[in-house]
């Protein structure tokens, strides 16, 4: 009967945790950017009749935009789920102010370096390679009143 308990208390455990999601620079998860619809439906179902596509991945909802590249890319995978994570950060980000978030991450979050709409987004560099990779990044969304809203892996415009 305690084998018994023990198993399903670290099944509960162990399901608990996939739920939250660990965004990087590339991707969420096998979510990766740069694959075509085809390779991302290897990795969860979803219809295409746009350029957006809203799915369930892992317990979060995500949207999926797809862009003509070279041929038609994964650009972007957005959430503003409660339960997503950023990749190196136990705590949950989602609803916290800007100021709190800055003492969090410090010198791993940076700013746009751009005036107007895009004062509102901050670059979130997990480590070096992160840093130097000026393809893909992974960005934070922040409303006008300061609070994490949105958080995106997104190739840099």
């Amino acid at each position: 009967m305690m084998n018994k308990r023990l198993i399903i208390s670290v099944l509960l455990l162990v399901a608990s945790v996939s739920g939250f999601g660990q965004f990087t620079e590339n991707g969420y998860k096998d979510l990766k950017l740069g694959n075509t619809p085809s390779e991302t439906k290897k990795v969860v179902n979803f219809k295409l009749d746009g350029p957006i596509s809203n799915v369930v991945y892992d317990g979060l909802d995500l949207e999926l935009y797809f862009m003509e590249l070279d041929q038609e890319t994964l650009y972007y995978i957005k959430t503003n789920s409660p339960n997503a994570k950023l990749e190196g950060v136990s705590q949950n980000l989602m609803g916290k102010k800007l100021k709190e978030i800055q003492s969090i991450l410090g010198d791993k979050l940076t700013t746009f370096d751009a005036d107007g709409p895009s004062a509102q987004y901050y670059v979130y560099n997990r480590n070096k390679a992160a840093e130097d990779n000026y393809m893909t990044s992974c960005v934070l969304d922040f409303n006008e009143q300061g609070v994490l809203q949105s958080i995106m892996a997104i190739y840099n415009p």
